[in-house]
């Protein structure tokens, strides 16, 4: 039985209904950003097949350079947003995000093993593997040199001294974020014009096929 001060107002709602009613959330106030060296800046892109609600709103990802996209995220924290972000998490270790820092793969058998973001894409050793968010950063200089990043696994799915945040280097951030969800205000002048044409005014939107590491993750 649910308790009288939780129970619905209306319990004849429809999840549409729920949604306009309760949810404080628009998401024509967002956009989805990716960084992909693979294809041209600037841009419009969605995965085939990647939507799935009938006549729903398209799953269109803006292709940004990554300084940009660090700037909409450091505007979106400076104004007390958290940012969603996609990432390829297994490049995390217990909690630390900081790039080859901890790693010297290089000394292995003496063997060059460095790989541009386009590479790894390229050849599958690299795509979004999970969702989290951006909760704060270092911003004492110009640009951030460390992001702290609040995980859904909690305290229990990571190091229980972290509490379920990570540090995240910008270094890092640069080689392993691939998506971010920022509000369309916080976004770089050369961004919101992109963003105020939309990918109707442009010539379109490019789909990229259904396996495309861009669809690994929706939003």
């Amino acid at each position: 039985m649910i308790p009288p001060a939780y129970a619905p107002v209306d319990v004849e709602m429809t999840p549409l209904e729920f949604y306009n009613k309760v949810v404080p959330f628009d998401h024509r106030d967002y956009v989805c950003l990716i960084n992909d060296p693979r294809n041209s800046y600037n841009w419009y892109y969605t995965v085939k097949y990647l939507g799935n609600v009938e006549g729903g709103a398209p799953v269109n990802y803006l292709n940004t350079e990554i300084e940009e996209m660090k700037m909409a995220v450091q505007t979106s924290l400076n104004n007390n947003q958290a940012v969603w972000f996609g990432c390829d998490v297994a490049k995390e270790k217990n909690g630390v995000m900081l790039d080859d820092q901890l790693d010297d793969t290089d000394a292995l058998l003496n063997v060059d093993m460095t790989m541009t973001k386009e590479e790894r894409l390229l050849s599958g050793e690299s795509l979004m593997t999970h969702a989290m968010v951006i909760t704060g950063c270092d911003d004492q200089l110009s640009e951030p040199r460390f992001y702290e990043v609040e995980n859904s696994w909690g305290a229990e799915g990571n190091k229980k001294e972290t509490g379920g945040y990570y540090c995240m280097s910008d270094t890092w951030f640069s080689k392993w974020v691939y998506e971010v969800v920022v509000r369309k205000e916080h976004l770089p002048k050369g961004i919101s014009r992109l963003i105020e044409k939309g990918p109707e005014l442009m010539v379109g939107v490019t789909e990229l096929p259904p396996w495309d590491p861009m669809g690994s993750l929706a939003m």
